[in-house]
């Protein structure tokens, strides 16, 4: 009988294939054909009658009235031209993040974008560029020796004082050292001595960039026509093997007319017929790991974390499984939060960027690591588990979490730290294929910075109505997540339980935060204050604020969980956590005095595993140790 796991199984292996086949194909076809071309082609330059038809006709009197003209065109096109490179630059960065970020929108402005748009937009903005830049560097080259032709012919220039006017230090006269100054004549006016290596770095340099134009250009097209249209319909699959060789033709073309119509002969070329099906292979190839392992490249190293985390249940016996429904099946706990659910604590900026991927276990849901001495104890949630019955825990949370947008968030730079809001560790655990039994959520405690939330208009008190309607809101894209999560898995699988557990018990929290205040030395507690730059309504000032807003977010959940469950959805509220007893300093880490400490962690640990018993046993299984005192 065929299972769900593995007719998605088979898909994946042909979406891989697919992924690959076209573009892989086509890419080696037509750049190698291109780079034999150009490899059997000698460079060809004007003979110097030709480049005498193209020296302006004037006399040397005219030179002070048109030479400044002159150099003054040439530098508004080297300006487009360095304009183009950096925008190329940008592109590329925004391509390969958008290949790596595996989601149906992405925030811009306040806005979401549909992301499908910005895989047409994005290839579309790289071509154009790519012919400006093709088109520039004629221009330049062609304005250059023609000013050289006119020194030479004309105005004698034997010192070269009018063509070092035209020098940039730069790509254009890498190209004169290595394909225009030879045999011929000194056009650059650039010491014959000059280090070739320099041009030639130059040129590779040129050529590399180039070459992962092209690929983030195709790359980008056809990912996106494999994730968002691929399935719908069979002209979609016959456009996605088509699309390819559209592109790779129009830019082979381009590449030929450059070539042969702008008699620029080069070496660079090859460079890029060697290098873009490389890379265009490398980032195909990372696309289809992406969308297998968890839609982003994040989920990637979670996944092979969670191995590990998962073979823990290999120390249950095997009498043990006859109390699951299904023999062998394990228990399947998904976990959905911030860093409140991570080892993450307040550091200095680099050390907390670092962090927010590398930082985030052991904690009180998935403990160390699967190395361990026989005599250490995991704490955690999971650890408990493996050792009563077959267990398997996937955690996807990460510091800097939201659940609504935060003023100033950046997608790209949360893609580059790893920060994975809601809505991202929604999408990650669906196109994970990990089917849970328990999805539990905890997360909203970075939406209670209700200071922040208001950018440079931020008030001294938090209104009582403003403070409901953010709650509404908050609650609002939290049901939108749940609603989410709750219809992909009716489609595909068995429906798990859903249990949101409500925000800490922030009453508490300050009174341990308070008694580490009066023990803060160099080395304990050293970055206490540091919380109250990055989290100002932690401050005392605002801290009332934050009370009464995180009450009113737990209550709303508490509504939401209960509206949810009448309509006969499996979501459940706890408030094992919103009435947890962390109200000693022994609690929070003796860095920051913010983040959980590993007794705080125990804690944690302990309060949840007695709010998922009930449902753990309802699934068929059966607890009969109990998390520790």
């Amino acid at each position: 009988m065929t299972t769900p796991s593995d007719v998605s199984s088979t898909h994946e292996s042909r979406v891989a294939l697919g992924a690959l086949a076209p573009a892989i194909a086509l890419a080696i076809a037509i750049f190698l054909s291109m780079a034999m071309a150009l490899a059997i082609s000698k460079p060809k330059l004007a003979s110097e009658s030709e480049r005498a038809t193209l020296a302006p006709k004037v006399g040397f009197d005219s030179q002070a009235t048109l030479l400044p003209l002159w150099l003054e065109d040439y530098r508004i096109d080297r300006d487009a031209f360095d304009a183009n490179i950096q925008l190329q630059c940008a592109a590329i960065l925004a391509g390969l993040l958008l290949i790596l970020r595996r989601s149906d929108t992405l925030q811009f402005l306040g806005n979401e974008v549909p992301l499908r748009w910005v895989h047409v937009a994005l290839p579309a903005g790289l071509l154009y560029l790519w012919l400006q830049f093709g088109f520039l560097l004629d221009d330049l080259i062609e304005k250059r020796i023609m000013v050289a032709t006119w020194s030479n012919e004309i105005a004698n220039d034997t010192d070269v004082s009018v063509r070092s006017l035209f020098w940039d230090s730069g790509f254009i006269d890498g190209w004169f050292l290595n394909f225009v100054d030879g045999s011929r004549g000194n056009f650059s006016g650039i010491k014959p001595g000059a280090p070739l290596q320099s041009g030639i770095f130059l040129m590779a340099l040129m050529g590399c960039l180039v070459a992962a134009s092209h690929a983030v250009l195709f790359g980008v097209a056809v990912v996106g026509v494999r994730r968002y249209v691929l399935a719908t319909d069979r002209l979609w699959t016959a456009i996605y093997w088509g699309a390819p060789a559209v592109l790779f033709a129009f830019v082979a073309l381009s590449h030929q007319l450059f070539v042969y119509g702008g008699e620029n002969r080069n070496s660079v070329q090859l460079v890029v017929a060697t290098v873009t099906p490389i890379l265009l292979l490398g980032i195909l190839w990372l696309s289809v790991k992406v969308d297998q392992a968890g839609g982003h490249i994040h989920s990637l190293r979670r996944t092979v974390s969670t191995k590990g985390a998962a073979s823990f249940r290999e120390r249950a016996s095997p009498e043990k499984t006859k109390h699951a429904r299904g023999a062998g099946q394990p228990m399947r706990i998904a976990l959905i939060g911030d860093s409140l659910s991570t080892s993450f604590s307040a550091r200095g900026r680099l050390r907390m960027a670092l962090d927010v991927r590398f930082a985030w276990r052991p904690n009180w849901f998935v403990g160390g690591p699967r190395r361990r001495s026989a005599d250490t104890v995991d704490a955690s949630v999971h650890g408990i588990l493996a050792d009563e019955l077959p267990v398997t825990s996937l955690h996807f949370g990460t510091a800097g979490a939201h659940v609504l947008t935060a003023p100033g968030q950046s997608a790209v730079l949360d893609t580059l730290l790893g920060v994975r809001h809601l809505s991202d560790q929604v999408s990650d655990l669906i196109y994970s294929g990990f089917q849970p039994r328990i999805v539990c959520l905890w997360i909203g405690h970075n939406d209670v910075d209700w200071r922040s939330a208001f950018g440079r208009t931020r008030p001294l008190a938090l209104e009582e109505d403003v403070a409901h309607e953010r709650a509404l809101a908050f609650v609002e894209r939290y049901e939108r997540e749940v609603v989410r999560l709750l219809g992909h898995f009716a489609q595909v699988s068995h429906t798990p339980v859903v249990l949101v557990f409500g925000l800490i018990h922030f009453e508490a929290f300050f009174e341990a935060r308070h008694e580490a205040e009066a023990h803060v030395t160099p080395k304990k507690y050293r970055h206490f204050k540091t919380s109250h730059r990055l989290f100002e309504s932690m401050r005392p000032a605002y801290r009332h604020g934050m009370l009464r807003l995180a009450a009113k977010y737990n209550e709303q959940l508490q509504s939401m969980c209960a509206r949810l469950s009448s309509e006969g959805a499996r979501v459940h509220y706890s408030d094992a956590f919103s009435q947890a007893p962390i109200d000693k300093a022994r609690y929070l880490n003796d860095i920051d005095a913010w983040h959980p400490s590993k007794r705080g962690h125990q804690l944690l640990a302990e309060l949840a595993l007695m709010a998922l018993t009930p449902y753990i046993r309802d699934e068929g299984f059966t607890l009969t140790a109990r998390a520790p005192e």
